[in-house]
């Protein structure tokens, strides 16, 4: 069965895991290979059944790359999360090509919930391509969803051909709510997937009968004629308290070469410590221009303070004649969340910067990270930041280097850092540090 004709060539569509139908896809196959839960004595009551829809191979947004996207539907009357897929590419004659593991865009299901999912493929798509995937793992869980509702505001084709979606989340229920995964997926005009939009930018805690803007992102070249939205969201529970502040910006900031950023720096107020983010606004005469998002890989120590940089979005309005970037009003909304203890066992790794240089106002570092220790350390992340004879913040940057660094291991890495125009690099203050999660082992 294929989509309804009058959901499908909608431009702005929008349906939500979990108050939405799910019997529309073209193709529904029961998961097979449905493997034991990791806890035995949780066992689903009635038992887990789990249904594939609309798993199709298509070209994926870098060259000489396939994906694959689907849907995954709840069946069973008990909430399931830590869900796990084995996802095959096949060629035209049915032979498996490679196998690719893939966890569901939203990571838990109650009853009935829909999510999506995509793997990809270092493997050139051609025509005739299918796929097959089955269920590796899961745990049961108790049911914790919120229903939302959701609506698609714009949707924006951007100069190099990707997309860019405006949609709003509304919480109609009588407790905040806090989203923990959100994706768009685009279907074409058969209703058949073609792209999986990724969350990018926006806050995660919704206010009673409240609404929140988002921004989802996707790839080049895809054939849309609609977008489906999926969201998680549960309530909140117990006192939230915002233990981060913005000790600095947001500041708008333009490079010799013409491009514009965004710089700040994020506070850890608490004696804890916290994931620190930034939705970050801009606005026009009261209309929201874009949107952006800060999110540090690791979260922040007690009383530390963490500069950040990032290139300014695409705009969904354009600027009248007569009025720049300057007249746009720019404002952070702050959100923390407290890290485990696990997650903050930060340790600090060997850093040696090998060389420095300067194109305009840009720069460039490069050098190597060593684990010192006897532990593998979980999301070796590097972080730069450039400031000011006076200590203002010009530039920031940070890359995770890889999953993990074994002990003893070390990893090459090479950042490069906008400043702005009137900067002068080799003048500037340098501050570049590596560190990670300390592994168990």
């Amino acid at each position: 069965m294929a989509f309804p004709a009058r959901l499908v060539l909608a431009l702005l569509l929008a349906v939500l895991a979990g108050c939405a139908p799910i019997d529309r896809s073209p193709s529904r196959t029961a998961v097979p290979g449905t493997p034991e839960p990791q806890n035995p004595a949780e066992t689903p009551t009635p038992s887990l059944s789990l249904e594939i829809q609309s798993l199709v191979a298509v070209e994926a947004g870098k060259p000489g790359e396939t994906a694959v996207l689907g849907l995954i539907v709840n069946r069973s009357g008990q909430a399931v999360d830590g869900l796990r897929l084995a996802v095959s590419l096949l060629d035209a004659s049915g032979a498996r090509v490679a196998e690719s593991e893939s966890v569901p865009a939203l990571h838990h299901l109650d009853a009935n919930d829909v999510s999506p999912f995509a793997a990809s493929y270092n493997i050139v798509y051609e025509p005739g391509m299918r796929a097959t995937a089955r269920l590796t793992g899961y745990h049961a869980a108790t049911p914790a969803n919120q229903p939302l509702h959701s609506e698609t505001v714009q949707v924006e084709e951007l100069p190099d051909g990707s997309w860019m979606l405006l949609g709003r989340l509304t919480n109609p229920g009588t407790s905040a709510v806090k989203v923990h995964e959100l994706a768009v997926l685009a279907v074409d005009a058969q209703g058949l997937p073609t792209g999986l939009l990724p969350w990018t930018a926006g806050t995660a805690r919704i206010e009673p009968r409240g609404s929140l803007q988002f921004v989802a992102t996707g790839r080049a070249g895809t054939s849309t004629a609609g977008h489906f939205i999926y969201a998680r969201a549960e309530p909140i529970t117990g006192e939230q308290r915002t233990e981060v502040r913005l000790a600095a910006g947001p500041e708008l900031r333009q490079t010799s070469q013409g491009e514009w950023f965004i710089t700040g720096e994020m506070e850890n107020l608490s004696s804890r410590p916290v994931w620190g983010q930034a939705a970050l606004r801009l606005d026009l005469e009261d209309q929201l221009a874009g949107m952006a998002q800060v999110h540090f890989p690791l979260p922040l120590v007690p009383g530390e303070t963490r500069a950040f940089a990032l290139r300014l979005p695409p705009l969904f309005v354009p600027l009248p004649d007569g009025q720049d970037l300057h007249d746009l009003q720019l404002r952070g909304d702050l959100e923390s969340t407290p890290a485990t203890a696990a997650e903050a066992a930060l340790a600090l790794l060997d850093l040696q910067v090998e060389s420095y240089e300067f194109t305009g106002s840009r720069a460039f570092l490069r050098g190597r990270v060593t684990n010192p220790g006897s532990r593998s350390i979980l999301t070796p992340s590097v972080f730069a930041t450039v400031r000011s004879t006076e200590g203002k913040v010009l530039g920031a940057v940070w890359q995770v280097l890889a999953p993990d660094l074994p002990a003893s291991a070390e990893q090459a890495f090479a950042l490069s850092i906008d400043l702005p125009a009137q900067a002068t690099p080799a003048m500037a203050e340098y501050d570049v540090r590596a560190l990670g999660i300390e592994g168990d082992r």
